[in-house]
């Protein structure tokens, strides 16, 4: 008998069209080759699911939020999920158990809050867009640079993370030693300008969107006895590129302990920041106050502030102590997470 590689290539060159030979035992022959219709490629489960809708990033044994769900619906169709997500505008989705739990926090809210949970794959959606054209998003942010820069070491830029991922237009900071490494580690070195103050302040700005007209600070309240000393504002005036649209911009670290407005009152810590205000800002400039007032929404330093400027967003640090006041309608409000520090990093977007 012939070797089976000699039958097998006698026969090829008898084979035409579609056929093949095919060996069967000791005799080889030409058979046609199979076919499948288009109906069972398409639905043939070794193939790779054909989608079209990008712009989301995979995060495997991940969550964010988890609990806070917009909606719910079966995962069994990826596609039709993304695709609903980017077209609800949210932030990202959670897949576990063949169902998808949609997150309503912004994709750079869900970024920065990720967290190990085995069995669960969580969709960034980068397709969500910050803020629209002509909004104006502002962030304030403590800190807490003793502990997370100096005994934690800064958690691998755990704070720029936050920082970058919201993407404001403007940026106040408490409790920072050098924002300039701040924006290094988020990769914001060439994108912001940093304005670095006393008394641990520093804000920061889109330089391809603003332009600065001038910046200050003063000195407007004092701890109690035996704490930490002065306490200051902090203050900018900027102007939009595409419109000219000012902007004053302030940002305050407030005397302790909480709620007592420090050695003088929470009133007279109110007047002084209004004063500041009304010596540097001009008639037509849109007023965004924020920070850590280290006062409640309850205190007389804020109720005193909110009778010249309506307090907008309130944080949840030490019973709330984070606040933003401002002349803009508000577009949304954001709770963007710690970080690592004692405070949580909050957003405001603002129609201007």
């Amino acid at each position: 008998a012939a070797p089976l590689p000699e039958v097998v290539g006698a026969v090829a060159g008898s084979c035409t069209g579609q056929q093949r030979p095919v060996l069967l035992g000791a005799v080889a022959e030409c058979q046609t080759r199979p076919t499948y219709t288009k109906k069972e490629v398409d639905l043939a489960p070794q193939l790779a699911d054909i989608c079209d809708v990008e712009g989301f990033e995979e995060f495997l044994d991940k969550d964010a939020f988890a609990g806070s769900n917009a909606e719910v619906m079966s995962s069994a169709d990826l596609c039709a999920v993304k695709q609903y997500c980017a077209d609800k505008g949210y932030g990202g989705f959670a897949v576990w158990n063949d169902t998808a739990y949609f997150r309503p926090e912004s994709a750079g809210a869900c970024l920065a809050n990720l967290v190990e949970t085995s069995g669960v794959t969580f969709y960034i959606n980068n397709n969500q867009s910050s803020t629209l054209a002509g909004d104006i998003k502002a962030v304030t942010y403590n800190l807490f640079w003793w502990n997370l820069y100096g005994i934690q070491g800064g958690l691998d830029g755990s704070a720029s993370k936050i920082i970058a991922a919201a993407n404001p237009d403007m940026l106040g900071c408490q409790e920072c030693e050098d924002i300039l490494r701040v924006l290094e580690e988020g990769g914001l070195s060439e994108s912001y300008a940093a304005v670095s103050g006393p008394l641990a302040l520093a804000m920061a700005y889109k330089v391809d969107v603003w332009e600065s007209l001038g910046d200050g600070s003063e000195i407007v309240a004092e701890d109690q006895a035996g704490l930490y000393g002065s306490r200051g504002v902090q203050w900018m005036r900027l102007r939009r590129r595409s419109d000219e649209r000012v902007v004053f911009f302030m940002n305050h670290h407030g005397p302790l302990p909480v709620n007592t407005g420090g050695a003088t009152g929470g009133t007279a810590t109110a007047e002084n920041i209004l004063n500041v205000i009304s010596l540097n800002a001009e008639p037509d400039d849109a007023i965004i106050l924020l920070g850590d007032f280290n006062a409640q929404a309850s205190s007389e330093t804020v109720m005193r502030l909110a009778d010249t400027y309506p307090l907008v967003y309130s944080g949840v640090s030490f019973g709330g102590v984070d606040h933003f006041f401002s002349t803009l309608a508000v577009v949304s409000t954001e709770n963007l997470g710690s970080g690592g520090s004692d405070h949580d990093a909050l957003a405001v977007t603002f129609a201007s």
